[in-house]
């Protein structure tokens, strides 16, 4: 008998939102053929809109928490963490 399993794969930001997250979709598929009971989640694109949302017109690539597939380095630097986004959307979202 095959054992059931519940696995969340999640693409993390910063990662670059012109790129689809095809790995995580492929991987999950995989573990469906399996039997591997899963859902994947693009939590970049999520965040981004997010932001996008609470930010407007100035969430652009000069703004300290933007990132794309160029500008990512301040993502983890910045306001992130220190206004606590991150344990708010973790909440929101599970």
């Amino acid at each position: 008998m095959r054992q059931s399993f519940k696995v969340a794969i999640i693409l993390p930001p910063p990662w670059s939102p012109l790129i689809p997250p095809l790995g995580i979709v492929t991987v999950a598929e995989i573990f469906r053929k399996n039997g591997i009971d899963c859902f994947e989640f693009d939590w970049n694109i999520e965040l981004l809109h997010s932001f996008e949302k609470k930010f407007g017109k100035d969430f652009h690539r000069n703004h300290p928490l933007y990132w794309d597939a160029v500008y990512s380095s301040n993502f983890w630097q910045e306001a992130l963490f220190s206004e606590n986004y991150f344990g708010k959307l973790v909440r929101d979202w599970f």
